[in-house]
């Protein structure tokens, strides 16, 4: 199953290019045009990460990080923005934003998180956890999650962005 992500934004071009680029990268993504929105999506439906701008016209990103990780505690939130601030910057990770990019950026710097979150990362591609941990066995700092990623070559691995790996 693909990883579920829901785009907050209010930049209807911006908005569709986030969501074609993902889609093509093989996320299933939906999207929402305001802060209202996505609350009524967030209480719906669940996802896995939800990319919200930080400047919205009815609620702000902080907003729907607190929504987000009300409804279900596992949803990362990536926040991004025009008008980065470091104070903002640390209130939002402080709330538990799992990112906060500064517009613009290239898309990149957006997939890269969400692929390193939990599931995309951990995608089958036809190598199961015996294999990894038998061809591994015995090499120090070995663990399946980065040996999955190194066997499944996954797409994500391409791109020069920052990464944060979480065990």
């Amino acid at each position: 199953m693909a990883e579920r992500v829901l785009i907050v934004e209010d930049n209807e071009s911006l908005r569709a290019g986030i969501k074609v680029s993902l889609e093509e990268s093989g996320f299933s993504v939906q999207d929402a045009a305001s802060g209202e929105e996505a609350v009524q999506k967030l209480e719906a439906e669940s996802f896995h990460v939800v990319v919200s701008d930080i400047r919205l016209g009815d609620l702000t990103g902080v907003d729907i990080l607190k929504k987000a990780k009300e409804v279900n505690s596992g949803t990362e939130v990536i926040l991004m923005t025009a008008y980065a601030t470091v104070e903002t910057a640390i209130q939002a990770l402080r709330l538990g934003a799992f990112d906060y990019i500064q517009k613009p950026f290239e898309i990149e710097q957006l997939q890269r998180p969400i692929c390193v979150n939990d599931g995309a990362a951990k995608s089958n591609c036809g190598v199961d956890r015996q294999t990894i941990e038998h061809t591994s066995a015995g090499v120090p700092g070995a663990c399946y999650e980065r040996e999955h990623l190194i066997a499944c070559r996954h797409p994500c691995a391409e791109s020069q962005s920052r990464a944060l790996l979480q065990p």
